[in-house]
């Protein structure tokens, strides 16, 4: 596939499945966008796998925030910042 093709037809993905990523298709992953541009070399990113158990809370966790976060009004959200 060429990469004009790749880059016209990306997608960003909303559902996920529970099957567990590999470490080889994470290591390709990282190196992939490690190499992707960044402004003026600040290198913008870093990542952090989590699983099991913490996984589960932290998913939990933005289930919390996110129901909060919906019944803030703008001045309590803008207070929290």
């Amino acid at each position: 596939m060429k990469i004009f093709d790749l880059i016209k037809n990306r997608r960003t993905i909303h559902s996920f499945s529970d099957a567990q990523v590999s470490d080889e298709t994470l290591r390709c992953a990282i190196e992939s966008a490690m190499h992707a541009p960044n402004h003026h070399l600040t290198w913008p990113w870093f990542f952090i796998r989590v699983e099991g158990k913490k996984r589960e809370l932290l998913a939990d966790l933005h289930v919390r925030l996110k129901s909060v976060k919906s019944t803030m009004t703008e001045a309590a959200a803008t207070a929290a910042r």
